[in-house]
């Protein structure tokens, strides 16, 4: 983990001019020249693909692209655990306590990948595999 301790925050992440700070108490803060954004979040990646930045909480999933505002894609009852980019067109696996989903953004629609419980996700992309693990063991799923 790069990041570093100062003060009450901690540097999640600093890229193309935007600062990313954590509080510890389920606030990040995205501070770029012009504008400081609040998001209640308590997780974050940034898309390898195309510098998406994504955060979430248990319920809520949000994006950001530099330059714009950041935008709420997904709100759910569920618990979301972990986000997972699948490709470069910005597919994504959201991993939620009992299912995984598979979320396409632009189209505002998504699909269950697999209704049991696990412990982690992670995908390879190159070879459109999902890989997850339960307690049973280790599994992948093509898409």
């Amino acid at each position: 983990d790069a990041s570093f301790q100062t003060n009450h925050y901690t540097f999640k992440d600093i890229r193309d001019n935007h600062v990313l700070l954590d509080n510890g108490r389920g606030e990040m803060f995205l501070i770029r020249a012009d504008k400081k954004f609040t998001l209640n979040v308590t997780s974050m990646l940034v898309s390898p693909y195309n510098s998406w930045w994504l955060f979430w909480n248990d319920a809520e999933l949000w994006s950001y692209v530099a330059g714009e505002n950041p935008f709420l894609l997904h709100r759910s009852g569920s618990t979301l655990r972990k986000v997972t980019p699948l490709d470069r067109f910005n597919t994504l696996a959201l991993q939620f306590n009992g299912e995984i989903k598979a979320l396409y953004p632009y189209a505002y629609t998504q699909v269950t990948l697999l209704e049991k419980d696990s412990n982690d996700i992670a995908a390879n992309p190159e070879n459109r595999q999902l890989y997850f693990s339960t307690n049973d063991g280790l599994y992948s799923l093509a898409y």
